[in-house]
């Protein structure tokens, strides 16, 4: 499972890469000292990537509950034709409140179950309920300080429960986590965390 992860951080990596290209030309955003651009960009670059590897992507796909989404749904086979199925939540990261957020985010995912009926692969149904199931993190940062703690899953200076709950779930030993800087017009960082999902 260690492999899948890290072939999926690469992915995150690559399209982080090309996302810092792009805002090195145009940041899309007024006010850009104070406003990051928006969370939907990370998932739009990390469905470019996948989308070259072949896999079907589901942006905003339905939960079996009434109003459940999550933010990228996709089904594909990774470089060593591991089957996986990905299931991606993605935030900017700039205050407890969104701290909480992400948590939230963790949980849906783990709790997102594809809509069986809608299931219309021919010959591939079952594969795609048995591959291996990942859950992606992806938040956006222009604050430094947050992408470290992030990368290290440490607590976080004077505030507590949201934080130090994040923390907790950021320094799970099954997970892949970490940060880098987009080099783009403006300081940026984008976090990920990339964990088997629990059945």
């Amino acid at each position: 499972m260690t492999q899948v992860l890290h072939e999926v951080e690469g992915l995150i990596i690559r399209g982080g890469k090309r996302m810092g290209q792009a805002l090195s030309r145009y940041w899309p955003v007024v006010n850009p000292e104070a406003n990051s651009i928006g969370e939907t960009n990370l998932t739009a670059y990390l469905g470019h990537e996948l989308l070259q590897l072949g896999f079907d992507i589901y942006p905003e796909a339905s939960h079996i509950e009434v109003n459940g989404r999550i933010d990228l749904l996709a089904f594909g086979e990774l470089k060593g034709k591991q089957p996986v199925s990905l299931y991606v939540e993605a935030k900017r990261l700039y205050n407890q409140e969104k701290a909480r957020e992400i948590l939230d985010d963790y949980q849906r995912i783990n709790k997102f179950r594809v809509i069986d009926s809608n299931l219309c692969m021919e010959g591939k149904r079952g594969n795609v309920l048995s591959d291996a199931r990942i859950g992606i993190i992806l938040a956006l940062t222009q604050q430094h300080d947050y992408a470290e703690w992030w990368a290290a899953s440490e607590e976080y200076g004077p505030y507590k429960n949201d934080w130090d709950e994040l923390s907790r779930q950021l320094s799970n030993m099954d997970a892949v986590t970490g940060s880098f800087p987009l080099v783009g017009l403006y300081n940026l960082f984008v976090l990920y965390h990339i964990f088997p999902v629990i059945d």
